[in-house]
């Protein structure tokens, strides 16, 4: 039910304004790592990012996961991929 309710507000937003779907939710899926009993992290900071991976790496016992926030008006630099943009007929 929640997620017909989620799909349902998406659609009518996205009537209404050019949000891409990452800003509807954040999804927490270190969250959902540690249910299955991995090790999640959460980073929103670069320097965030830095001690999840140190921590991840250190981690030798189970799988970790690294959920990484990214703020969809950074500026980032849009990429190429060749296996994916261009035809190869």
């Amino acid at each position: 039910m929640f997620y017909t309710q989620v799909i349902s507000i998406f659609f009518s937003l996205k009537k209404k304004c050019s949000l891409p779907p990452t800003s509807l939710m954040q999804a927490n899926y270190e969250r959902i790592a540690e249910a299955f009993g991995c090790q999640g992290y959460l980073a929103r900071t670069q320097e965030e990012v830095k001690k999840s991976v140190q921590s991840a790496l250190a981690e030798k016992t189970r799988p970790s996961i690294i959920n990484v926030f990214i703020d969809p008006s950074s500026g980032r630099v849009q990429q190429e991929h060749a296996w994916l943009t261009r035809s190869k007929i």
